[in-house]
């Protein structure tokens, strides 16, 4: 009897499991976005690891039971969760406004040395490009001014292109010595001589390194600081982006309500004071003056005129990227014999090889400038026509 009990028992399992198997079935469908399809979308089955995912032409194919949920999730849209009926065709269409993801910030130390700001210890501040595009400013470290803990950008001039800009990371070093901070582009360090040369819309970003640990890499040199600048580069396999910008605005002295004197004022205090040219005038006389009534502030100073404009090309393959800029400035100053121009080209290229084990890349960076400036100013350390 028992053992007739365990055959019985043998075949109810038998049939019962030949009975779940024969409710799974085969579902397919395609996946659409915008009446385009989709590739890459995630296809499983609810509470399984059974998953798949959309080929080139969006569609998929996954075994399932009738009962089960499909879960169709892609990075950007949201996620839809559909369960499997009497047909075995599922298509869906995608709906962008998933769950964004987390930003992880890199930071980039200098010499090709990068971390994510979680993992790094060091005292450093790293400033986007977004916050220096398109800033009317002649040098980048008037840009800089206010971005960043710790430092410190002094003007002694107001003029275009001044040289007068005294730069301290956590304050002033050294009595004798310089106090500068290094500034290093692209991993490779550069002088005070060359700031006026570059355009800032061409950083990516500008790492300010304050401490020993962040500076220990460029030794002494580091000792006052370290500016860590990246520029802008393109991407493999992007498309082509094109972009043109320019910024045009005016600068001028601030008004004020002096009532100064006119000509016939100025004779008559001369005249109380028995000095200058209305000494010895008689009232008559100053009534009648007909001389010139100049106001210098006109003629000593004027409106000032901002131009920037910048082209931007980038592309990217493969293999290769490429990344081109153009850009042109002109800052007029409020002493009309004052200005500054500036012309730069970059190009940054890049390359690799199939496997990713060789990687290539050349950099050009071409910067005129010339300022015009007043003879009270002089700085025999930078050459004003660079």
């Amino acid at each position: 009897m028992r053992s007739k009990f365990k055959w019985i028992f043998a075949l109810l399992l038998a049939f019962s499991m030949q009975f779940s198997f024969a409710q799974e079935k085969t579902v397919s469908g395609t996946i659409t976005e915008n009446g385009l399809p989709l590739p890459g979308v995630s296809v499983t089955v609810k509470g399984t690891t059974k998953g798949t995912q959309t080929d080139m032409n969006g569609k998929y194919s996954i075994n399932a039971s009738n009962g089960q949920a499909l879960v169709f999730s892609y990075i950007g849209f949201v996620t839809q969760t559909i369960t499997v009926g009497a047909s075995n065709t599922i298509n869906v269409v995608m709906v962008e406004g998933g769950t964004e993801l987390d930003v992880v910030e890199i930071v980039n130390t200098g010499y090709d040395r990068t971390r994510t700001k979680a993992e790094t210890s060091s005292a450093i501040t790293t400033i986007s490009s977004k916050t220096l595009e398109n800033r009317p400013n002649a040098s980048f470290l008037n840009s800089l001014q206010g971005t960043a803990p710790g430092l410190t950008i002094l003007s002694a001039s107001g003029q275009p292109g001044s040289a007068k800009i005294d730069m301290f990371v956590r304050g002033i070093s050294s009595i004798n010595a310089a106090t500068e901070p290094l500034i290093v582009i692209d991993g490779i360090p550069t002088n005070g001589n060359q700031f006026r040369n570059l355009n800032q819309n061409d950083f990516e970003t500008v790492a300010v390194l304050r401490d020993a640990a962040a500076t220990s890499i460029y030794g002494n040199r580091g000792a006052n600081g370290v500016l860590v600048i990246t520029t802008k580069r393109a991407k493999f396999g992007s498309a082509l982006n094109i972009s043109y910008d320019v910024v045009t605005g005016f600068n001028q002295l601030p008004e004020e309500h002096y009532n100064m004197a006119n000509a016939k004022q100025v004779l008559t205090i001369e005249q109380r004071k028995n000095t200058g040219m209305g000494a010895g005038m008689t009232d008559a006389e100053i009534a009648a003056w007909d001389g010139s009534n100049t106001d210098w502030k006109k003629v000593f100073f004027k409106q000032g005129l901002t131009q920037q404009h910048n082209l931007g090309m980038s592309f990217g393959g493969a293999n290769t990227s490429n990344f081109t800029s153009i850009g042109y400035f002109n800052q007029e100053g409020m002493v009309p014999t004052t200005d500054f121009q500036r012309f730069t080209l970059r190009n940054n290229f890049n390359g690799k090889s199939n496997n990713d084990k060789f990687t290539y890349a050349s950099q050009v960076a071409i910067g005129y400038s010339k300022r015009n400036q007043l003879d009270q100013e002089t700085n025999g350390d930078v050459n004003n026509n660079t």
